[in-house]
C-alpha cells in the first residue's frame, strides 16, 4: 500500500489537516494517510501542548468520517523528542508499505536542520503542501530534491495556534474544526 505519513502535534487537529491529507491522497494516489501524533516535536515548545492522549483522541475523531485517514500513536513508545528519521525506521521495520512523508512548506524551509534529512530524502518521497508564509527555498541542493513533490492544493490560512487562540477568546471555531473535536475540547476543557 502507498501510505502518506503526516507527522504533527495536531494541537488540535483542524479541518485544514484533513483537507491536506485528502488532497495528498487524491494527487499522489495514496491508499491511506496516517496522522502520526508527535508527543514532543524537537523544534516546538511544549507549554501549550495538550496531553498526547487527548491529541490522539481528537485526531481519531477528526479522521473518523474518512476511511482512508488513520490516527497513529507509534511515536508514543519511541524516545523523546521525536525525530522523524527514527519513526520512519521503526515503520519500515514493522511494515512493507511504500511510505510518503507529508510536510508543510514551513517545515520544508527548515528541512536541512532535521536529523538525517538527506537519508530521508534518499529513501522516501516527500510531499510538501505550501503555506502562505512559506517559501519553496531552503539550503537543500537541487540534486537532493529529486524525491520531493509540491502538492498543488489550495494554500491554507488556518493554524492550530489560531484555533487555540480563538477557543481561548471564546470565538466561534465551527469553520475551523470538526464538531466532534470541538465537543471533545469543551468536554475536557482544553486550551482555556
Amino acid at each position: 500500500m502507498r501510505i502518506g505519513l503526516y507527522f504533527g502535534s495536531f494541537n488540535p487537529p483542524h479541518k485544514g489537516h484533513v483537507q491536506i491529507a485528502l488532497q495528498c491522497i487524491e494527487e499522489s494516489k495514496l491508499d491511506e494517510v496516517w496522522f502520526i501524533v508527535s508527543p514532543q516535536n524537537p523544534f516546538k515548545q511544549t507549554q501549550e501542548l495538550a496531553h498526547e492522549s487527548d491529541r490522539l483522541a481528537m485526531v481519531k475523531l477528526a479522521s473518523k468520517p474518512h476511511a482512508q485517514l488513520v490516527a497513529s500513536d507509534i511515536e508514543f513508545s519511541l524516545p523523546r523528542p521525536s525525530f522523524t528519521c527514527d519513526t520512519l525506521r521503526k515503520l519500515t521495520q514493522q511494515f512493507t508499505h511504500e511510505f510518503y512523508l507529508i510536510i508543510g512548506g514551513d517545515n520544508w524551509q527548515n528541512f536541512h536542520r532535521w536529523k538525517e534529512y538527506l537519508w530521508i530524502l534518499q529513501n522516501f518521497r516527500v510531499l510538501i503542501y505550501r503555506r502562505p508564509e512559506s517559501s519553496d527555498n531552503n539550503e537543500i541542493t537541487q540534486e537532493d530534491r529529486a524525491s520531493i513533490h509540491f502538492i498543488s492544493g489550495q494554500q491554507l490560512v488556518v493554524s492550530a495556534t489560531a484555533v487555540r487562540n480563538s477557543i481561548r477568546n471564546g470565538e466561534n471555531v465551527d469553520e475551523l474544526i470538526d464538531d466532534s473535536v470541538k465537543n471533545y475540547i469543551q468536554e475536557h476543557r482544553l486550551y482555556v
